[in-house]
């Protein structure tokens, strides 16, 4: 049968630019320098100015944070690049004078702010990491690693997560004017069903990841005609599946409990639908096309590593024409500019979650 097209595309498809990635920003005040240290040199990192030697020369500032979409920014990056950048000016030591942590809203990067410093006798002293035990211990969001040189920041939620989900589903697009009873009544069976999908999650902080999604609806209409010549039954079977990648964003509650995700994609969808005429005939419609897709779902974690969630979902995507398959030939059929076949979906589903850190 054919319909006319009435799928949007919900979400704005250009977010798919999000997956590249560059370098953090860095950016340099400097009063005075000194020449390179070799990369081997270790520069101490001091996190309170109390701790500081009272010889220390101070020679500038340095700045490092997000430059827009940046993807490596974790803390023992960011410090890193901060103590590296201080060795090309001839520093030993830095004092962090601003750390802006990641947040939902704003940057999802560590940032640091700090003083760049030279000083004498620098194998003397400890950097604030080794003596502030205390204090870190006591800290929600860092760690020190081994070496007690460089902090890192405790995740809240996993980089892995897996999903499965099933429910209703209805297809968007307005049935054919120009239909019999008979068509119209198929239509209206075929014009909603089941839809499930599955997919997998990698998130490169707790906030932002991509996805692998695939989803398909399954719909069917059962008819028997009585006629001079018997009883007549038949099956209409149709399939819309969509398969792509994602963007995907999550906002956790401050016990990683309720977790909120939204995430917009592009992929393929793609139709079938075959009708089985007394288990002998089984011609077949068949055609596919981009289409996009969009979600909006809410997950409780009843244990560390499962949850149950809720999932308003959908998929676009229109045929302009279609394969026929009949008795081991195909036929192309192509429709009038006027129609299309919308393959729209909104989803209405209960799934599970599996997380792996």
């Amino acid at each position: 049968m054919t319909k006319k097209y009435s799928s949007l595309y919900l979400l704005c498809l250009g977010l798919i630019g999000v997956f590249t990635s560059c370098n953090p920003r860095v950016s340099n005040v400097m009063i005075k320098t000194y020449p390179s240290l070799s990369p081997e040199t270790t520069v101490k990192v001091f996190e309170k100015q109390e701790l500081v030697p009272a010889n220390a020369e101070s020679l500038g500032i340095i700045s490092v944070g997000d430059a827009g979409m940046t993807v490596n920014c974790d803390s023992l990056s960011m410090i890193n690049l901060l103590k590296n950048k201080a060795k090309t000016f001839g520093a030993n030591a830095v004092l962090i004078t601003k750390h802006t942590k990641p947040s939902f809203w704003g940057s999802s990067c560590h940032q640091f702010t700090a003083t760049v410093l030279r000083i004498k006798d620098i194998s003397e002293i400890q950097d604030s990491s080794n003596t502030d035990d205390t204090a870190q211990k006591n800290s929600p969001t860092y760690v020190s690693n081994s070496t007690n040189d460089i902090i890192y920041r405790n995740r809240k939620l996993p980089r892995w997560e897996l999903g499965v989900d099933a429910g209703y589903s209805i297809r968007t697009a307005s049935i054919a004017a120009d239909l019999n009873a008979e068509q119209r009544s198929v239509a209206q069976d075929l014009s909603s069903g089941f839809g499930w999908d599955v997919y997998a999650d990698y998130y490169f902080t707790d906030w932002y990841g991509i996805r692998l999604v695939y989803t398909q609806y399954n719909a069917s209409s059962d008819r028997t005609a009585i006629d001079a010549y018997g009883i007549t039954t038949s099956m209409t079977k149709d399939i819309i599946l969509f398969i792509g990648p994602a963007f995907m964003c999550r906002l956790a509650t401050n016990n990683a409990k309720l977790i909120f995700q939204t995430g917009v994609g592009l992929g393929y969808t793609g139709y079938k639908s075959t009708c089985i005429m007394e288990n002998i005939y089984k011609p077949s419609l068949y055609g596919g096309t981009i289409g996009a897709y969009f979600v909006l779902g809410l997950e409780y974690k009843f244990l560390e590593n499962l949850g149950i969630a809720a999932n308003f979902s959908g998929t676009t995507g229109a045929l302009s024409g279609m394969t026929l398959e009949m008795n081991g030939s195909t036929q192309e059929i192509h429709f009038p500019d006027t129609y299309k076949e919308g393959l729209g979906l909104l989803n209405f589903q209960l799934g599970l979650r599996f997380h792996i850190q």
